[in-house]
């Protein structure tokens, strides 16, 4: 284990994901000189993205709700030893990543920009201790497709992933985790995608047995604090059926440290 990142910016030379995709040029952002925490759970939160417009001009701004409520998930992540891990972007996901770098939490964001210099024109670099870009340029034939990648890739690593309130990238993420049998944590009364999700997940409608876990949440800190305590612990208990000793994240990490010279 390395005693000490250090901060800025560096580019993996290839990413392998499975055995035939492979992403080139991945810029990575080293922000603080804490080191990856391969052993930790990483839990990702998902939910609507401000300060970047629709098409329309629309933006979602997050209530004093959403903030006060954001930063207590974070500061639960944070007590219960695990990494918290967002889209890297302003809105309802940025105030979990504040409250948990406020109480000495790892924090990731995985951003759907080529670079940092793409990045920072819109979303946030403050209170993540690494930020890795996975956009391409996919415009020619798919605009906007660097978001759904993103968020293809955002759910890879997470062993919990949360979502509140949304509108149409929310549930493209909880999809896939449902899909991929994941643990998935969606907070009723969050508004938006969430809510229609939770409605369709009661009724039955989005029903199948992929050996997922669903917590449901209502939108209050002892609901909020119970449900993350469950999933996390649900985590934990799958790592140990499946003898892991480190999270999904430190095959990228591996990489980063080659390019730092710690390895």
């Amino acid at each position: 284990m390395p005693l000490f990142y250090k901060p800025g910016t560096y580019r993996i030379p290839t990413l392998q994901i499975g055995d035939e995709v492979f992403i080139k040029n991945v810029e990575v952002s080293v922000f603080s000189e804490r080191p990856f925490p391969r052993h930790q759970i990483i839990v990702s939160f998902m939910g609507s993205a401000g300060k970047e417009p629709d098409a329309s001009g629309k933006i979602n701004e997050p209530t004093q709700k959403d903030k006060e409520l954001g930063h207590l998930v974070g500061r639960v992540v944070a007590a219960n030893g695990a990494i918290l891990s967002n889209g890297a972007v302003y809105g309802k996901p940025y105030f979990p990543i504040r409250g948990a770098q406020l109480s000495r939490a790892y924090t990731l964001g995985i951003s759907p920009f080529p670079n940092r210099v793409a990045h920072e024109k819109t979303n946030p670099i403050k209170h993540f201790d690494l930020i890795v870009y996975v956009g391409k340029d996919f415009r020619l034939y798919y605009p906007r497709a660097n978001f759904t990648f993103r968020d293809w890739f955002n759910t890879l690593p997470s062993d919990v992933v949360i979502s509140s309130g949304g509108v149409i990238g929310t549930p493209d993420e909880v999809m896939h985790v449902l899909e991929q049998g994941g643990v998935y944590i969606a907070i009723r009364g969050s508004g938006g995608a969430t809510d229609l999700i939770v409605e369709g997940i009661e009724k039955e409608v989005l029903k199948k047995d992929t050996g997922g876990r669903i917590i449901i949440a209502d939108y209050t800190p002892q609901s909020l604090e119970w449900a993350i305590n469950e999933g996390v612990a649900e985590a934990k208990t799958r790592w140990m059926k499946e003898g892991r000793t480190a999270n999904r994240f430190s095959y990228i990490v591996d990489e980063l440290e080659k390019v730092m010279g710690i390895k």
